[in-house]
């Protein structure tokens, strides 16, 4: 589904984060692949939400319900992955993990701990500075699953953001526009969850997300992060 010029836009991308361009026709490696990219910028520190972040995301994956939720009760095959972004940068914060019903409970528990250990470290994996574009979040979550090692029946990137920004340089709507029909075109779920305002909110729900089964998700709208990621995962999953 992919046609010359959208290969051409992002070849560039692909080439400069890492990884080799899509192709069509990948067998299926996963039932499902969940990719999670978590707002690591100053913001997200100032404000002191980074680590109640990181612990509810470790919370709501580490659960029986999760577990059976991933696997099918053993039936299925999944794919689960965390990184962190600022501006223009990505780390892993975790292996993409293939979770089987072998392994479910281990790899969740280590998922917990790698969010637990973040979230109390004195120096983040990315630093105390840097900025927010969602832009380049978005492109970069979209061009990661797009290639052939990620080949799973469902695909979904998790944006999480507490991003307030509402005017956005031409640019940045390029890249926005471009990586959804990217995502849309390769059937990737892109959700959003909104850790800002309701102004912020309805931006990301109208610019950022989309494709099949997608949400967008304010934490205005629960009593607790632990409940909004438990609501989360439990949507993702849900198709």
């Amino acid at each position: 589904m992919w046609n010359r010029r959208e290969v051409l836009v992002f070849a560039s991308f692909y080439a400069a984060m890492g990884y080799p361009a899509p192709v069509k026709g990948a067998a299926f490696q996963a039932d499902t692949d969940l990719l999670t990219l978590v707002d690591a910028s100053q913001s997200m520190h100032d404000a002191r939400r980074y680590k109640p972040t990181l612990q509810a995301i470790g919370a709501a994956l580490n659960t029986p319900a999760m577990a059976q939720r991933l696997t099918g009760g053993g039936a299925l095959t999944a794919r689960l992955e965390i990184q962190l972004w600022t501006d223009e940068t990505m780390r892993p914060l975790t292996p993409a993990y293939t979770i089987d019903g072998a392994n479910v409970a281990q790899v969740l528990s280590q998922v917990a701990h790698a969010c637990t250990a973040e979230a109390h470290a004195g120096t983040p994996l990315l630093g105390w500075k840097g900025g927010t574009n969602i832009a380049t979040c978005l492109q970069g979550g979209v061009a990661l699953l797009a290639t052939p090692q990620r080949a799973a029946r469902r695909k979904v990137v998790n944006i999480v953001t507490d991003d307030q920004q509402l005017l956005y340089s031409p640019a940045d709507f390029n890249l926005l526009s471009r990586a959804k029909i990217i995502a849309q075109n390769n059937d990737i779920t892109v959700n959003v969850i909104s850790l800002g305002s309701d102004a912020a909110f309805t931006f990301l729900a109208s610019y950022v997300q989309t494709g099949p089964s997608s949400f967008t998700l304010n934490s205005a709208s629960f009593t607790s992060l632990h409940e909004l990621f438990e609501r989360k995962f439990a949507q993702d999953m849900i198709f």
